[in-house]
Formats: structure tokens, C-alpha cells, sequence
């Protein structure tokens, strides 16, 4: 390539450099390992069952045909979404696709020592209060009909109570916390709790749920799921609940479930990975090098 000069040489060799950065930064800051934006090819209603899971998944969703598509993403603020989103249309239906574990990005998270984060959207169209939903990283899928606990299961996620209260869990059903055998309470124990609510009584209501897990040091030490409600300007804020009660055997989650006990709750944007970051992905890495590219730019010519 052909330079007027050598300092138009050095600045475009500076502005490549600076490209490089910018997009590798991108890739491993925003990149979930798994991401479920239920990008469908059925029309609106047809049964989430059958369909293939998303990236970082393997095989098809199955469960209860209650759970439906619905062909608009749940929005939040400027969170990127795709495809449409899961909506319950019956009473306790579970949902559950397997996680590809062969993929080292993912089980790189489930690591002694380690942090897992995960997202989703979630919006509540019918004002009757009592939903009781969850979702959770397992071993497999974590309820049946009527929220009645699978044995042998564990698990991490999130859950609404019968007061539609979000908060954070470890299921275990070695050492379940006060959980007991189904999944219609929230759990007692070392866990804490703020008020906050998922539904006004009146309209329908969206939030954007976030979880942070931080496994025990060892095997013998207890795992701890911090969850957050970010407002729509995605600003992580002040957590709504902490569980640090249960020691869950991760190393076999093979499993993505949710389940509801009421019909008007949908689903979206799910996204696992390893840091906030990789669950609030940039609207593009474009944009962000663009502005990168104007930056620079400024600054070269305040050196020339």
C-alpha cells in the first residue's frame, strides 16, 4: 500500500492494531457460551416442543405442549434480542433442552473456584398473582407436573415465589435447604431476599433477570447464586437476593430447564456465560469499533 508519509503509515498501522483490540475484546467480553432467543420458523402459538435448542445447546426442546412461541422478543431496553419467545399457556409445564457439554467454554464455567453468570428475559401479561416460575442450570430436568422435585437433581438458578418475589437458589437434593420435595415455595435457609415484585396488578410487566454463580472453592464448599434485576438502562445495580445455603454437584449440569405454574409468563433472551458482560452483549461490535475509529482518529490528529 502506497503512504504519503511515514507518520500516515504508522497511524493507519495504529488504527489496525486498534481494530484488532477492539473486536477481540468484543468476542471475549460478549460472547455467551449459550444463548435461547427462540428464533423459530413456526407462526405464533405453535408448540416450543420439537423445535431445535439454540447455541450452546443440543437437540430439541421438550415438554409440555402448554408452553407456546410467540413471535415478538421480549425487549428490554437496549438488550439485543432475536426470534421470538416462550410463552406458558397452561398451568405447571416444563421445558428443558440439553446443554453440549462437550464445548470447553462451557464446562471451563462449572469449575471449582468459578463464576457462571445467566440471563433472561422475562415478561408477566396477566395480573393473577401466584406464577411460580424457575429456571435453572441441572442435571436434568428439574419438576414435573404439579412442581414436584425430581430426586437426584441439582441445580442453580432463579425462581418467582407464590408472592411473586424473585430470588436466587441452589437445588440439591442431597442437602435441598429447606426446599423440600416440590418447587411451589421459595427456599428457607441462608438465603436473602429484598421485596421486589414481577407484577403491578394491572399491565403487563417485563424485567430482565441476572444471575451470578460463584462455586465453592472445593467440592465441600458451598456454591452462592447472586441475583439482580437491572433497570432498562442495563446497569447491573444492587442485588435482590443471595442463596448461599446448598453445595450443588455441578459437574454433571447437562441440563437447561424452566417451568411455570400459571399461564401468561413468557420467556426470552436466555443467555449463560462468564462474566455480566457475555449476558448484555454490545448492540454490535461494529458500532463500538466505529466509535473506537473516531476516537482514534481524534487522537491522531492531535499528535500529527
Amino acid at each position: 500500500m502506497f503512504y504519503p508519509n511515514r507518520t500516515m503509515k504508522k497511524n493507519t498501522k495504529y488504527l489496525s492494531t486498534l481494530a484488532g483490540l477492539v473486536l477481540a475484546g468484543a468476542t471475549l467480553n460478549a460472547q455467551a457460551v449459550i444463548y435461547e432467543g427462540f428464533d423459530f420458523a413456526d407462526t405464533a402459538g405453535a408448540n416450543i416442543t420439537g423445535n431445535a435448542a439454540g447455541t450452546g445447546l443440543t437437540g430439541n426442546w421438550s415438554g409440555l405442549n402448554t408452553w407456546k412461541e410467540q413471535v415478538a422478543s421480549i425487549g428490554y431496553g437496549s438488550l439485543e434480542t432475536s426470534g421470538g419467545a416462550a410463552l406458558n399457556t397452561g398451568g405447571w409445564a416444563t421445558m428443558s433442552a440439553g446443554i453440549d457439554t462437550t464445548n470447553t467454554a462451557y464446562t471451563a464455567l462449572l469449575a471449582d473456584g468459578g463464576n457462571l453468570w445467566f440471563s433472561a428475559t422475562i415478561n408477566i401479561s396477566l395480573a393473577a398473582a401466584d406464577h411460580r416460575f424457575y429456571l435453572g442450570l441441572s442435571n436434568g430436568a428439574i419438576g414435573a407436573s404439579n412442581g414436584a422435585y425430581a430426586t437426584g437433581v441439582e441445580a442453580v438458578g432463579f425462581g418467582i415465589a407464590s408472592n411473586e418475589t424473585y430470588y436466587a437458589n441452589v437445588w440439591s437434593d442431597a442437602d435441598n435447604g429447606g426446599w423440600g420435595n416440590n418447587l411451589q415455595n421459595a427456599p428457607t435457609g441462608n438465603v436473602s431476599t429484598t421485596a421486589n415484585t414481577s407484577v403491578d396488578g394491572t399491565t403487563p410487566t417485563s424485567f430482565f433477570v441476572v444471575g451470578h454463580v460463584a462455586w465453592g472453592a472445593t467440592a465441600m464448599d458451598v456454591d452462592t447464586v447472586t441475583l439482580y434485576l437491572p433497570g432498562t438502562d442495563l446497569t447491573l445495580g444492587s442485588a435482590v437476593s443471595v442463596n448461599k445455603e446448598v453445595i450443588a454437584d455441578q459437574s454433571g449440569f447437562n441440563t437447561l430447564a424452566f417451568s411455570n405454574l400459571r399461564n401468561g409468563v413468557a420467556i426470552d433472551e436466555i443467555r449463560v456465560g462468564a462474566n455480566y458482560a457475555s449476558t448484555v452483549p454490545e448492540p454490535s461490535s461494529f458500532g463500538l469499533l466505529a466509535g473506537c475509529f473516531g476516537l482514534a482518529w481524534v487522537m491522531i490528529r492531535r499528535r500529527a
